[in-house]
């Protein structure tokens, strides 16, 4: 009696478990619906803007840069703000990380540390970003300002952290300063 009692348990773990996989992939897919649909949305409203999609990840380019493409050793240095995307739409109520004084500002954010805020290089050889940034980067040019968009599953996935809920997309606004390729 007891060995089918733990089967019986065994069986409904691994049941549970593999429903929960696949409403975490429902998830991730309806999120990237949701970003193409707020692109196509964005295309429309402006044709002046371009996307450029690389594996699920979404850059929106607001203005284009020039000279080169930022390669995927390349080093990148800008201003950004960071939204949780799980409205589907950009607002500052969901600002959730910027070094841009202006969009600190606009928020009416107080930094404490004025050294949060201001320019920062990445290198994207060290891999330090999260996945949808890190690939999201690549191909931008200086002077370039864009948004990068992409769901949970390349941001923090099933972690929480800080206002960031977990399995949530996210978009990110960038004003490109500068690259340099090696």
């Amino acid at each position: 009696m007891k060995a089918k009692t733990i089967l019986y348990l065994f069986f409904a773990a691994l049941l549970t478990l593999s429903c929960t996989g696949e409403s975490v992939k429902l998830t991730y897919s309806t999120q990237a619906t949701k970003i193409d649909d707020y692109v196509k949305k964005q295309l429309t409203d402006n044709p002046d803007r371009r996307s450029v999609i690389t594996d699920g990840i979404v850059r929106l380019v607001e203005v284009e840069g020039e000279g080169d493409e930022l390669q995927e050793d390349g080093t990148v240095s800008f201003l950004y703000a960071g939204y949780d995307f799980s409205s589907y739409s950009i607002t500052s109520s969901r600002l959730f990380a910027t070094n841009s004084p202006d969009v600190a500002q606009e928020a009416r954010w107080e930094v404490s540390d004025s050294t949060l805020l201001g320019e920062k290089i990445v290198s994207l050889k060290d891999n330090i970003l999260l996945d949808g940034l890190q690939k999201g980067l690549v191909g931008v040019k200086e002077g370039e300002e864009c948004y990068i968009i992409f769901p949970g599953n390349r941001a923090f996935g099933k972690n929480t952290l800080g206002t960031i809920p977990a399995y949530a997309p996210l978009a990110y606004h960038f004003w490109i300063i500068k690259i340099e390729n090696f």
